[in-house]
């Protein structure tokens, strides 16, 4: 060992990588006051076999000298101290908490930040008294803790806090959504009224997360009266689908009850996160695909590219009267989008169809073109035929096929 700890010191950053492996592959213990100090080596590598070097070797007696690091001056051996910490699992957990009444403020939060991703319930006591820390970013630290932990005897004292520092009221909340207790829920059905927007929006999507009949109670009524943008629908609309889901109702039958389609789009052209693109595609291929096609039909258009392709392939054979009109708005998409919009035309029909893919004949792009004599003939519409006929004597050979085909099919029905 005594070799390995001379190499630990060797003007060779690879030595000196290729020493700290092995003093962690070998679980010397009298090793560990050396490794600690490579954990502010000049090269990186030597910190990272380092760092991995102490967490091989573990015990609590590591993490009372690591947790020394939580102060020092440089911020990549603090981020180093911090990952060893939270590696080193359960056992870092006496050490750590004694750090929450360290004088330096800043380790005070990193040991809140440390013990709620241990996820230890026995750190939760400690990090209730932290909340009464005089720093507030502690205490914001000590209640994110406590959301991960998600021990529910934090509900109470975290209410309090919410009452008390404003600053750390959006974190209360999703504290309180991971928790999910009875009683953190009544909390959140109380935050989702208050005046301050960025409370009531966090306690909303946090009731989403574990919200139960009587959240969907309150936040329909509440949706019913309220309006919408595009920063405040995607939030609305997500929680309100997965309390439905989780309740096992349908939240597309909600949303026709209660008049919410104007919250669907709103939300739809606001998801940043495409959370909402993932519900909205279950509503396009499940029973109420019509009309989930007829709520995005006045937004076709504005689509994100991958929900717009299900979209039309939902409004495909889907006679559904607002559809027209989206597909037709697809029309001057890239080539890609506007062949499918123009098929899906033909293979939907109803009223108007044969109109719009006359206006689609008259498209600059040749495919486009193509896809609106293939739809006539899906159709099947004989009064396409005096349209068809005299695209048989197109000079572009591809145009001409296609009529000819088509006008057999609406012949033949082939």
């Amino acid at each position: 060992m005594e070799e390995l700890l001379t190499r630990l010191k060797d003007p060779d950053p690879a030595r000196r990588r290729e020493a700290a492996k092995l003093l962690g592959a070998l679980g010397e213990r009298k090793a560990m006051p050396h490794l600690v100090g490579a954990l502010r080596d000049q090269d990186r590598g030597v910190r990272d076999a380092a760092a991995e070097a102490l967490v091989r070797l573990g015990g609590e007696d590591v993490a009372m000298e690591v947790v020394g690091l939580l102060g020092d001056e440089d911020i990549e051996v603090r981020n180093l101290a911090i990952d060893v910490l939270v590696n080193l699992g359960r056992a870092a957990l006496r050490p750590v908490v004694g750090e929450l009444g360290n004088s330096d403020p800043d380790v005070r939060k990193f040991a809140a930040d440390i013990l709620g991703w241990l996820g230890e319930p026995e750190a939760t006591d400690p990090l209730i008294d932290a909340l009464e820390d005089p720093n507030p970013n502690v205490v914001c630290a000590a209640v994110e803790a406590l959301g991960h932990i998600g021990d529910p005897k934090a509900v109470g004292p975290l209410k309090r806090v919410c009452s008390r520092l404003e600053d750390a009221r959006p974190l209360v909340v999703d504290a309180l959504g991971e928790i999910g207790t009875p009683e953190a829920i009544d909390v959140l059905l109380e935050a989702v009224d208050r005046d301050d927007p960025s409370v009531a929006l966090a306690a909303v999507e946090a009731l989403g997360k574990v919200g139960d009949e009587r959240a969907l109670k309150v936040l329909s009524e509440k949706a019913d009266r309220s309006e919408y943008n595009t920063f405040t629908a995607p939030v609305w609309a997500t929680a309100l689908y997965n309390i439905a889901e989780r309740c096992g109702m349908d939240f597309w039958d909600l949303v026709e009850e209660h008049g919410w389609e104007e919250l669907v789009r709103q939300a739809v052209l606001g998801d940043e996160e495409g959370e909402v693109a993932e519900w909205v595609k279950a509503g396009l291929s499940g029973k109420r695909a019509g009309f989930v096609v007829g709520i995005l039909a006045p937004i076709a258009a504005k689509l994100p590219p991958e929900l717009k392709v299900s979209w039309i392939d939902a409004a495909e054979g889907i006679c559904v009267p607002e559809a027209l009109a989206g597909l037709e708005d697809l029309f001057a998409e890239e080539p890609q989008i506007a062949y499918r919009a123009v098929r899906a035309v033909g293979k939907t029909g109803g009223a108007g169809a044969l109109d719009v893919l006359v206006k689609a004949l008259e498209s600059k792009d040749m495919l486009v073109r193509i896809a609106a004599v293939q739809a006539l003939g899906d159709l099947g519409d004989s009064k396409a035929l005096s349209v068809l006929w005299p695209l048989t004597e197109e000079d572009n050979p591809d145009i001409a096929q296609a009529a000819r085909k088509s006008i057999e099919r609406i012949r033949y029905g082939s």
